[in-house]
């Protein structure tokens, strides 16, 4: 039997009698099964664990409310494993999986993360994605990236954390409407969207960083019915050299908040709040770009530091619905930064109304607004303004 094989440490017997189903004085307690560790399972550093891993989940050795501890690096492929309820997938320092794709074009996940997973301190690296040195706008698919996602959360209240990602994929996460996803203190070097938001609500990103994406860091989306992500907080978090933005909200930013993060040298903007309107579905509440907070951030070396941008190639947004686009936007006590010759700018305002910004400083060679009233109705362009509360010199 797996159970008689797999290693336990003393300190795991202790907390599983510590948890079982009574304790002293107290009620039924949760049972949860005790720890595998991979050593136990006969894994040696390097083997391929595809099938052995397929075959835990499927004969349900692998149960709802588990453990997984990864003791070294193993290799790894598959499609749509699904980690139970409330499983958890760890690992020793510096111990993880190095990811192998088996098709540049297939779209799958590697895992599925049910409601309750927890993956805490994994490294996952894929390693034969592809490295072409591509840094333009426009990557293709199947060549500069494959197509495959690491994660997929397809249920609530999943974490992601301490852990590392790399490789050139589609997603490392894809959360895929799953409210109350968190993310905290992981890194993501490389892939189009390291993440993305879709239609989930109350999102937390804490202490992560994101660095060379061929796309965007984070990205939100909304799901075929407009069910955008609502009450998303990004905090404490760097984004950096990515070709696109830091911080994309397609998929809408309805009281979201950005704090205390850096966004540095992203090709286009540390952060493009962007409302798209092509079909009726946009026009779901849940989906709009109002009521956003930014403070306490820096935006250094991005061609722009925060993009408002409305896409109306329909003419869908009227003079009737205009409200609907990006608004109740407000950026505060924020340095905007440019360290070298390059001309640079604070904000670039494509539309949007009600924009303002206060206690912002703005440091080298930037200049404050560009506004273009480019595809919105009248209204864009109304009430959007701020104050500097300095100007100077770069910081080096």
């Amino acid at each position: 039997m797996l159970y008689a094989s797999a290693r336990i440490s003393p300190q795991a017997i202790g907390a599983f009698l510590a948890c079982g189903l009574w304790a002293a004085g107290a009620g039924a307690q949760e049972f949860r099964p005790p720890p595998f560790y991979s050593s136990g399972l006969g894994w040696s550093a390097g083997q391929d664990i595809s099938s052995a891993f397929a075959d835990l989940l499927s004969n349900n050795t692998f149960k709802a409310g588990g453990t997984l501890v990864l003791e070294d690096t193993y290799k790894i492929s598959g499609s749509n494993l699904r980690l139970p309820e409330n499983f958890t997938l760890t690992a020793t320092r510096g111990a993880g999986l190095d990811v192998r794709t088996t098709s540049a074009t297939d779209t799958s996940a590697l895992f599925l993360l049910s409601s309750g997973v927890t993956v805490d301190t994994v490294t996952f690296d894929v390693v034969n994605a592809p490295e072409t040195g591509y840094s333009g706008a426009k990557p293709v698919s199947g060549t500069d990236y494959h197509t495959k996602r690491v994660l997929v959360v397809d249920g609530d209240g999943a974490t992601v954390r301490n852990s590392a990602f790399s490789g050139n994929v589609s997603m490392h996460i894809d959360v895929r409407n799953g409210d109350r996803f968190t993310l905290d203190k992981s890194s993501f070097d490389g892939g189009f969207y390291q993440v993305r938001i879709v239609g989930g609500d109350d999102a937390k990103v804490t202490g992560s960083h994101f660095k060379n994406s061929l796309g965007d860091g984070i990205k939100t989306t909304a799901t075929p019915t407009g069910d955008g992500p609502e009450r998303m907080t990004v905090s404490h978090s760097f984004f950096e050299g990515n070709a696109r933005d830091g911080l994309d909200t397609a998929g809408g930013f309805k009281d979201g908040q950005v704090r205390n993060s850096v966004f540095h040298g992203n090709g286009v903007s540390g952060i493009d709040i962007k409302s798209l309107y092509k079909s009726r579905s946009d026009f779901d509440p849940s989906k709009q770009n109002h009521n956003i907070r930014i403070s306490g951030s820096e935006f250094i070396d991005n061609s722009n530091g925060i993009v408002v941008t409305v896409l109306n190639r329909n003419g869908l947004l009227t003079e009737d619905n205009a409200h609907l686009m990006p608004h109740g936007i407000l950026v505060s006590d924020s340095i905007f930064e440019s360290t070298t010759a390059k001309n640079t700018r604070a904000f670039l305002i494509k539309d949007g109304y009600d924009i303002s910004w206060e206690g912002i400083s703005l440091l080298g060679n930037v200049s404050e607004l560009r506004f273009l009233g480019a595809e919105a109705p009248s209204l864009s362009g109304t009430n959007i303004g701020g104050t500097i509360a300095a100007n100077g010199a770069p910081r080096r």
